[in-house]
């Protein structure tokens, strides 16, 4: 038995005590936790399966290179609105989706209102500059008043670009001012091993 109070789980064991309880017959159902995805790029959920075969780079060259230029606002909104939908109906009940398709504030805005329209719990995972040395602070600050810590649907982290699009001391910055403003971050690491990944 699983027993809830207030939206809260309060208990989980056998024969518990419910009688003034609403009872929910879950007899040949499965009852879990919902799934976490840490790391989910739904802007490209239109995409999936497409180049499976393809190395990294060839997907990249392909996704950002060819397809992410053509990407509207709107786009945006139905890739994201289907991805975080797909992901709930897989179970997923909390989504970090790292957002990289950042030609501008309204493709941002476009991902975080798909994420509210799709409910479940999303951060907003926002790779702002991404692609680019430019720094980032006043979108970032913008953003960041739109997602405060108190939104219980939507959080927002801040998706660094790293060493191979910046240097280290604006990715030292850009850590101080996450810091600064609360914000989580995330950071894509790749390394074929020709080279050692930088400690800051």
């Amino acid at each position: 038995d699983v027993l809830i109070e207030g939206g809260v789980i309060v208990a989980v064991a056998e024969d518990l005590d419910g009688s003034d309880a609403e009872v929910i017959d879950a007899t040949d159902r499965i009852v879990m936790p919902g799934l976490i995805d840490n790391h989910r790029h739904a802007w490209q959920t239109a995409f999936r399966g497409v180049g499976a075969d393809w190395t990294f780079s060839e997907w990249a060259v392909a996704m950002h290179g060819t397809v992410k230029p053509h990407y509207t606002p709107e786009d945006v909104r139905i890739g994201t609105l289907a991805g975080r939908l797909d992901a709930l109906s897989s179970g997923v009940t909390t989504m970090l989706d790292w957002f990289h398709c950042t030609l501008s504030p309204a493709h941002a805005d476009a991902a975080i209102a798909a994420l509210r329209t799709a409910g479940g719990r999303s951060v907003f995972c926002y790779g702002a500059g991404w692609g680019t040395a430019e720094r980032v602070d006043a979108e970032i600050r913008r953003v960041r008043g739109i997602l405060p810590d108190d939104d219980a649907l939507v959080g927002m982290a801040w998706g660094l670009r790293g060493l191979d699009d910046t240097s280290a001391e604006v990715l030292g910055a850009e850590l101080a001012f996450a810091e600064e403003l609360g914000v989580r971050t995330s950071l894509h690491i790749a390394s074929d091993g020709s080279r050692p990944i930088a400690a800051l």
